[in-house]
């Protein structure tokens, strides 16, 4: 089944020829159409000539560094907000904050991964932000969180449990990030009551207080509480989004 059309057009900027007709082609067989450039000067004019939905970068372009391309639609008010997906053979550099900022596939890349970054980048595009749910006493935590999500997701914040009950009963979340200690119970409750009532909504435990079997296995994902853990929480609650938005 597809899942773009063609008023959906993506940019490739890639200089390797062989590496970039790939790209076209998985994307063309999800429906994505797209326009293959290999320099900077024409990744930059490709993407101020007409309204792309993002940009696939590579980093290694034919005249120069394939940087140069964000940081030039970054500073343009017309090209800022389009969303970049980096393509690299290096790992990851977690100094990227750039507003436009998707995410990072590292080659040789699976192509499940780089349509699941292109779904990520779209739906931003389209403005459609992933509403997650943060659940946690400590506001210092939740402007961390909101902080490492970088524009990637609408962010809403509770402090205690009836405050989260109050939220999810006026508007569904796509995600819920979940702390266990909270003022008034424990956020164990509210996972047994949303495993009853919504068993398909995604839930990340993220918490200091050390998690049981039982807790463990209502839970998506758990992680232990640290800041150094806020960059692998936001990959982690906006990939399950993703999965779960492309098996519809």
């Amino acid at each position: 089944v597809a899942d773009g059309d063609r008023s959906t057009r993506l940019l490739i900027c890639e200089d390797d020829a062989d590496a970039g007709y790939t790209i076209q082609s998985i994307l063309s067989a999800h429906g994505y159409a797209s326009d293959l450039v290999t320099t900077v000067r024409d990744g930059i004019a490709h993407a101020r000539s007409q309204p792309y939905s993002a940009v696939l970068l590579d980093l290694t372009l034919a005249d120069s560094d394939g940087m140069e391309v964000m940081r030039a639609l970054s500073a343009d008010k017309d090209t800022r907000r389009l969303p970049v997906i980096i393509i690299s053979g290096m790992p990851a550099q977690h100094e990227i904050d750039a507003e436009a900022y998707v995410g990072w596939l590292q080659k040789p890349f699976d192509p499940p991964r780089l349509i699941q970054l292109v779904q990520r980048a779209v739906r931003r595009s389209g403005e459609r932000k992933a509403v997650i749910l943060h659940v946690d006493d400590d506001d210092d935590t939740r402007e961390l969180f909101s902080a490492a999500l970088a524009g990637r997701g609408a962010l809403l914040g509770a402090a205690t449990l009836s405050a989260a009950r109050s939220i999810i009963t006026t508007r569904r979340p796509d995600a819920i990030v979940l702390d266990l200690g909270l003022p008034d119970g424990s956020g164990r409750e509210l996972l047994e009551h949303i495993r009853k009532t919504d068993p398909a909504l995604s839930i990340v435990v993220y918490s200091a207080q050390e998690v049981d079997a039982t807790t463990r296995s209502l839970a998506d994902a758990v992680l232990v509480k640290s800041r150094r853990a806020l960059p692998r929480l936001a990959s982690t609650v906006l990939e399950m989004i993703d999965r779960k938005a492309a098996a519809g």
